[in-house]
């Protein structure tokens, strides 16, 4: 019969996991800032030239792109939610500076 785990030796590897996550969760928040600081220099650029907010082929792009960039491709549909979420944001913002 195999012995119980070590609690305490157990909430040290989640502990370090979660200590993980939180500085790649700092990490996406500063990329997320400056992806949309660089998504509102577009929106500016496209209302001084009157061009339309949505781009639906250059979305097609992105996630396309992104979703080779995947090692794993089973998280496919899950990105596609992500970039769903982001390009509705980024949408909103610009059409809100308008």
């Amino acid at each position: 019969m195999k012995n119980p785990p070590n609690t305490e030796s157990m909430q040290l590897k989640i502990d370090a996991l979660r200590a993980e996550l939180d500085l790649l969760d700092t990490q996406l928040v500063r990329l997320w800032e400056r992806r949309t600081a660089i998504t509102d220099e577009i929106g500016a650029r496209k209302a001084a030239q009157g061009a339309a907010v949505r781009d639906d082929a250059r979305e097609r792009e992105v996630l396309s792109r992104c979703q080779e960039a995947l090692c794993d491709k089973s998280l496919a549909d899950d990105l596609a939610a992500l970039y769903n979420a982001i390009f509705a944001i980024s949408r909103r913002r610009q059409e809100g500076k308008r």
